[in-house]
């Protein structure tokens, strides 16, 4: 197999595969026998292939593998594909190359690894693991890399220290239909045929596990898309279909390939770097607003960066701006269930624009504000018309909340104690905070959330409504410079986690709210919360009582004025697809293993409450916004939570409106107390038992 020369500079190692020749040996209907091979090769998978390629050979850094197989054009001499066998990305082909990675990641040479994948995706058995389509050199041409291996050989790399990227430019979809329309040329989606399988060499080369392992969890996830340590991103959802397109003069792509291909270089070209979030969030937009009927999924981590243009961490949470495909209307991808209110003012940058704390003097952001809100997103417009020239030349934008407009802003009472220098400094760093309305009348008939005084010890307390102490918030000294910068972001940030721990659909849709049922596995008590044991679970049962998909994301609210995604935390992307009445995974359990946090063991504290918070819409939607990190000060520095070992992770990705109809939204939140039983108690309840 052909292969560039080893350099001693090569750290990363891109593993293209492009299957542009394949044939579809399945019966095309119940009761044929004939089995007629048909073509059913992607004119685009190659190109996909050559176009990452193009972009990857300016970084001196990165070796590239290219496996590929390209169908002759009419009238030449060949039946097969134009590569030589060495080169064709044949089941033999793609596990030697991948077995290449692990052995130099073991010698620490190669330290990140993107692998890129173009063709046909299949089922086993219809409904079962995943698997990818390669080529065979065979009559049915043809051969399977279940998931299970695939998913082992990167599980191996991780373990060696690589970062691995693992993008999939195919479907997955068992909802396509035999028909010729859906089985054109153009959907990366391929029946499976146990004749191919059987052919296909089933051995594990990568694990001792059965090669079309699936976790062993209530929702049975396939285990290529329950990454450890990985991301995964793929072209779309597991209800639908990728397909190619021809974008304007070029040649046809793969639709996700064709964007991130796109996405990348306009990075390269502007020279910044932007967050896997931004570039994830940037990509639904602009599937959105050019091909709605796929949705891209992120699954993993978003820390692991193979391009240059790509910041690890999460940064700051933008939504993502885009223009409307009718009529080139600016629509914010967030609306009534993110707590968006007509006349709130966002801060917008191009797509494009450096998330670097150090380029952030260079930025030359606009102002929008909300016009229309519906309840999934919402319609923007430029504070200054003389910017709508530059908006128009901008595909997509990214934007983060500046004022809001919002009745339940969270009401914060500064109380005569405080000195008037820190009340007016407060005053004004406050002012414009989007979740927070900032009081310093003194009696007042308006109640507060929260009361900010100056104690004996110069130190400012912030209280509850009735003055009473707030669990897990140390008082903050005001010896110090930055005493009322440090006061300024305690408010600010529970001032937003209350925003958006009391947000509900105050005009809930009757027809929606039937289409499902969300019960928890025990009785809520008198006190209206739910009582659990220290380390066991509590699980909820999702059910989809409609014949369309619905989405769920599930949130934390910890003691710690922690807000935590927890369809997230599991590496599941940002939220659930849950599949239509009848269909599998319809009725889906959500097992939570609660914990009292060790920083409340560590302080004496037996219990502890959290609010889970489950938001379900009608189309797949994001909430970057929601994620508050833990609220940090000097005195309280507590280890991190471990309070939700959630599931072992699902679907998907975000969107919304895709086809233009209303969205919906509902939520539902349960108040839970975990508690830690004493030895008495312990001993009492086995007598009980027995």
């Amino acid at each position: 197999m052909s292969r560039a020369e080893s350099k001693p500079t090569w750290t990363h190692w891109a593993v293209l595969i492009g299957v542009g020749v394949s044939i579809d040996t399945t019966p095309l209907s119940e009761g044929d026998q004939q089995h007629r091979p048909r073509d059913r090769s992607l004119k685009g998978a190659v190109a996909d292939i050559t176009a990452v390629s193009d972009y990857l050979e300016a970084e001196s850094h990165v070796k590239i593998t290219k496996l590929t197989a390209t169908k002759p054009l009419e009238g030449e001499n060949t039946s097969g594909p134009i590569e030589a066998s060495e080169n064709l990305p044949t089941l033999d082909n793609v596990c030697s190359v991948l077995n290449e990675v692990i052995d130099e990641g073991a010698r620490g040479q190669i330290k990140h690894v993107y692998i890129h994948f173009s063709g046909h995706g299949t089922r086993i058995g219809g409904d079962g693991p995943l698997a990818l389509a390669l080529y065979h050199q065979g009559a049915r041409g043809t051969s399977h890399l279940r998931s299970g291996q695939l998913a082992d050989a990167l599980s191996k790399m991780v373990k060696h220290g690589m970062c691995v990227t693992l993008v999939l430019d195919c479907c997955f979809s068992g909802n396509v239909k035999r028909t010729s329309e859906l089985h054109g040329s153009d959907i990366r989606f391929i029946e499976y045929d146990p004749v191919v399988d059987a052919e296909s060499d089933a051995r594990n080369p990568f694990g001792e596990g059965p090669p079309d392992k699936i976790r062993d969890s209530v929702l049975k996830v396939d285990q290529l898309l329950d990454p450890q340590g990985y991301t995964v991103i793929t072209a779309c959802s597991p209800s639908e279909t990728a397909s190619e397109m021809k974008f304007g003069s070029e040649a046809r792509r793969g639709v996700l390939s064709y964007f991130l291909d796109y996405s990348l270089r306009l990075l390269r070209k502007a020279g910044t770097q932007i967050t896997h979030q931004t570039l994830y969030h940037h990509l639904q937009a602009r599937f959105h607003a050019n091909y709605p009927q796929q949705t891209p999924m992120r699954y993993g981590s978003t820390d692991i960066c193979f391009f240059q243009g790509l910041m690890s961490g999460s940064g700051m949470p933008f939504i993502s701006v885009y223009h409307s495909p009718k009529d080139g209307r600016l629509i914010l991808s967030a609306g009534e269930a993110h707590g968006v209110h007509e006349r709130d003012e966002y801060e917008a940058h191009p797509y494009y624009a450096s998330e670097n704390p150090k380029d952030m003097s260079n930025r030359r952001p606009i102002k929008l504000q909300v016009q229309t809100v519906e309840c999934l997103t919402s319609e923007l417009v430029a504070v200054d018309p003389s910017h709508a020239e530059r908006i128009a030349r901008v595909p997509t934008w990214k934007a983060k909340p500046l004022t809001s407009f919002s009745p339940r802003k969270t009401r914060v009472h500064l109380m005569a104690s405080s000195s008037d220098l820190d009340r007016h400094q407060l005053q004004r760093d406050l002012e414009a905070h989007p979740f927070l309305q900032l009081s310093m009348e003194e009696n007042t008939s308006e109640s507060s959330v929260f009361n900010v005084s100056l104690n004996t010890e110069n130190a400012y307390e912030v209280q509850g409504s009735a003055s009473c102490k707030i669990p897990n918030l140390s008082p903050l000294s005001r010896d110090g410079n930055r005493a009322p910068v440090s006061l300024t972001t305690m408010l600010g940030h529970l001032a937003t986690f209350k925003f958006f721990e009391g947000m509900e659909n105050q005009q809930p849709d009757p027809t929606f709210e039937g289409s499902f049922s969300l019960e928890p596995d025990c009785d809520v008590g008198q006190d209206g919360r739910f009582e659990v044991k220290h380390q066991s679970s509590w699980t909820l049962k999702f059910t989809n009582l409609s014949n369309t998909p619905i989405y769920i994301t599930i949130f934390n609210f910890r003691p710690s004025w922690e807000v935590c995604n927890l369809v997230w935390e599991a590496s599941g992307g940002d939220f659930l697809e849950i599949t239509p009445m009848g269909h599998r995974d319809s009725g889906t359990e959500l097992p939570l293993t609660m914990e009292v946090p060790n920083y409340l063991k560590e302080a004496g504290q037996r219990q502890s409450e959290d609010i889970v918070k489950v938001f379900i819409t009608s189309k797949a939607t994001s909430f970057p916004g929601m994620v508050l990190p833990k609220l940090r000060d000097s005195d309280v520095r507590g280890s991190p939570d471990q309070l939700s070992k959630f599931l072992e992770s699902f679907t998907k990705g975000f969107c919304d409106t895709r086809d233009g109809s209303r969205g919906k939204w509902a939520t539902r939140n349960f108040l839970i107390r975990t508690y830690i039983e004493s030895n008495a108690e312990a001993i009492e309840r086995m007598v009980e038992d027995c």
